[in-house]
């Protein structure tokens, strides 16, 4: 499985050897390559470790500390909030949740997203053309303009009642992560979980990149005594460095270890979401082996990957991060995607075996990317051992 395939991009770390000179992932600085990025502080962490639930923080957090905002006016919308670089607003919850159809339908039977925008600045995240649909054309309002949804807790309550059948899976975080930290102020999640733990026999999955998860392990627990539930946690690569270039305001990838770890002593069911793997990037073997090695020993139940794809503004966005610190690698994507959104089968193909081999060897249980040749069945076939299809996070 180490031979690489003749399609496959070079090793660029040692191509280019100042690719790999970051900034430390604990720097206060966002330590983002210049390729137009604005610089905001980092986002402040929970201060308590991630190893044990008994220390994460309490529901009732205080709200932004450096916020400021302009009175209210009589009688008029409540005025938006600005902390961190990111402007934060309110907008009506029509629904809470959003009846998949066609092939999302295979993966999800409804998603739910209590935000709209996501402050951990993703550059690969395929939600980004969605902020569009807000009269935003400027990517960068994904991570600037965070959307609160205004009475989604209560939009839920009475979707849960009218709208979900049992047996139906809802997939929270599919368009934006849940539990950023704007979610320690508003608590939309751990109102919705209240509310998920009235309600029998659904299957329910949370994707995150957050330790913020661990505040609600009380609700999750009581969730999962009467429904199917799996928290996926979304990381890509080991090395906090390139983590700092790809996903510049997450929780570190030893963090994310470490909330799998702390979810699974507590006896919720957590697993890896490995999404995307940047083929030339994030997909060596030695990485892979020592991130699912390391998941499988926090207590991780499988692994769930796909491969990165591209459409709309997020192909500009990414290939413009990249351009600076992988050039050859974002020439490759380029070509790639030029024609569709998705990379070559072959190289999707390669990737689903070497994850699956070394999942196998690790003992985790997988999930095949959807998209690769054959994905779509095999996503069907593992329901079963799952108790849930997902889309990509």
């Amino acid at each position: 499985m180490d031979t690489p395939l003749l399609f496959r991009i070079p090793d660029v770390a040692t191509a280019h050897p100042r690719e790999t000179t970051f900034l430390s992932a604990d720097t206060a600085e966002d330590p983002l390559p210049a390729v137009g990025v604005r610089r905001h502080r980092k986002a402040p962490e929970t201060p308590s470790s991630v190893s044990s639930p008994s220390t994460s923080p309490p529901f009732a957090s205080p709200p932004f500390a450096s916020a400021t905002s302009a009175p209210t006016p009589r009688g008029g919308p409540p005025p938006a909030l600005r902390a961190r670089g990111v402007t934060f607003d309110r907008i009506p919850a029509r629904t809470a949740l959003t009846r998949q159809t066609g092939p999302q339908a295979a993966w999800f039977d409804w998603s739910a997203n209590p935000f709209r925008g996501c402050e951990y600045a993703c550059g690969y995240c395929y939600a980004r053309p969605t902020h569009a649909w807000l009269g935003h054309a400027d990517p960068r309002d994904f991570q600037e303009r965070i959307y609160v949804k205004e009475g989604f807790v209560a939009a839920l309550r009475r979707e849960l009642r009218t709208k979900v059948e049992p047996g139906q899976h809802i997939a929270f975080g599919t368009a934006t992560d849940p539990y950023q930290p704007v979610e320690r102020r508003e608590g939309q999640m751990r109102g919705a979980l209240r509310e998920l733990a009235q309600a029998r026999g659904l299957r329910v999955s949370i994707t995150t990149k957050s330790n913020v998860v661990l505040r609600d392990i009380d609700l999750l627990r009581k969730v999962a005594e009467s429904n199917s539930l799996r928290v996926n946690v979304t990381v890509t690569t080991p090395d906090a460095r390139l983590a700092r270039l790809l996903e510049p305001k997450a929780p570190t990838p030893s963090a994310r270890i470490g909330v799998v770890r702390a979810l699974s002593r507590a006896g919720v069911r957590a697993g890896l979401f490995l999404m995307p793997v940047l083929p030339g990037i994030t997909d060596g073997d030695a990485d892979l082996r020592h991130l699912l090695g390391s998941m499988r020993e926090a207590g991780a139940a499988y692994v769930a990957h796909q491969t990165v794809f591209l459409e709309g503004s997020a192909r500009p966005w990414l290939l413009g991060r990249l351009r600076a610190a992988y050039p050859r690698v974002a020439a490759r994507y380029e070509m790639w995607t030029r024609a569709g959104r998705t990379l070559p089968a072959e190289v999707r193909q390669d990737v689903a075996a070497r994850v699956g081999a070394i999942a196998r060897a690790v003992g985790l249980a997988t999930r095949m990317d959807p998209s690769a040749p054959g994905g779509r069945r095999e996503c069907r076939e593992n329901q079963r051992t799952f108790g849930f299809l997902s889309e990509p996070a």
